[in-house]
């Protein structure tokens, strides 16, 4: 709605209205697509894969939206190649979906090599005032928690 109004009657009580109208309702649409989400993800034949496919992105979730907020400033904005209003919306979803899912394949590869996200990592150290380690091979091994082993005395 706050789309067709910004386009059909920019400026006018009906955008406005629009805007309010979407701002209320994004956070229920936001909770729609978590409930989406956490169905598939519970449920169905392809559960086990879907999660497996999305869980890197969602690991690296800063450093994935700070840069799709980059990529597509520079794509939209003056500051790059100020596509806005020259793309059709198919166009533009086409472009969010490929960089997502170029993040996808990012994501899988880099967490493979490291224990965090890059900004993720920097977040940690600031929050923690530490260093914890970058690459895998840094990382303490785990101990194993309560759904581990059983260890000696833990029987009964």
């Amino acid at each position: 709605m706050y789309a067709h109004a910004s386009l059909e009657h920019p400026g006018g009580a009906y955008q406005i209205l629009a805007l309010g109208i979407d701002v209320v309702t994004a956070p229920l649409l936001a909770a729609a697509y978590a409930a989406t989400v956490l169905r598939l993800a519970c449920g169905g034949r392809h559960a086990d894969r879907l999660i497996a496919l999305l869980a890197p992105a969602g690991r690296m979730t800063l450093t994935n939206y700070l840069t799709q907020s980059l990529v597509l400033a520079l794509l939209f904005t003056g500051y790059g190649a100020a596509l806005v209003g020259h793309v059709p919306p198919s166009a533009v979803l086409a472009i969010a979906l490929l960089l997502f899912m170029a993040q996808a394949v990012t994501s899988r590869w880099w967490l493979r090599r490291y224990g965090y996200g890059p900004l993720e990592w920097l977040l940690r150290s600031w929050a923690t005032l530490t260093r914890p380690p970058l690459r895998r091979s840094e990382a303490a091994p785990r101990r194993p928690g309560p759904a581990g082993p059983a260890r000696d005395g833990d029987r009964s």
